[in-house]
């Protein structure tokens, strides 16, 4: 409870703030989209256009000589078209699970915990075409209680989006580190 006067009044600043119009551009740097042809007169040209041919490929086969290119051996490298037409695999690598992500971390070991050491446990997971964890094997690992619990853990919880090769699911490999921090409990 204070009397007046002893506290000053603070009468804020007043802003006038006033819209000026932007200038109008001149006309040449206004942007005007170029009008489209017609659908039809595109389609005609595009019968009318020669085809392209995609550039040579050294892993194309011929007919007469097997696959050519420097490596390939024999071959001129000119395919007649008449062959048969190869292509790279595509390969997916297998993803963990969204809907188990949770089941990645294992629990810390109370031993370590008692300890207050915190480590990591660095591992090669072979993972089946059903998306299985199959073996579990070391890489590297900061104490030997990381590696069982991950392990452990590996074998019992994971679970991935299995590899795929052309869309057919396929056996895999991955490498994986779990990190154990005191933080995180």
């Amino acid at each position: 409870m204070l009397p007046p006067g002893t506290i000053p009044k603070v009468i804020p600043n007043i802003i006038w703030v006033k819209n000026i119009p932007a200038a109008k551009p001149p006309p040449e740097q206004i942007y005007r989209p170029e009008k489209r042809q017609p659908l039809q007169r595109a389609r005609n040209q595009q019968q009318t256009a020669e085809p392209q041919t995609p550039p040579l490929d050294p892993t194309q086969y011929t007919e007469e000589s097997g696959p050519t290119g420097p490596d390939k051996g024999g071959g001129t490298g000119v395919s007649t078209g008449t062959g048969p037409v190869t292509h790279q695999p595509v390969f997916v690598s297998a993803m963990p699970d969204p809907k188990r992500l949770r089941d990645f971390q294992p629990d810390y070991p109370p031993a370590m915990i008692r300890a207050q050491i915190e480590g990591y446990a660095t591992v090669r997971i072979h993972i089946s075409a059903a998306g299985r964890v199959e073996t579990v094997e070391l890489v590297d690992t900061s104490d030997s209680a990381f590696w069982k619990a991950t392990r452990e853990q590996a074998l019992e919880r994971w679970r991935f989006r299995p590899a795929t090769r052309d869309g057919v699911a396929v056996s895999s490999e991955r490498v994986m580190t779990v990190r154990f921090r005191l933080s995180d409990l």
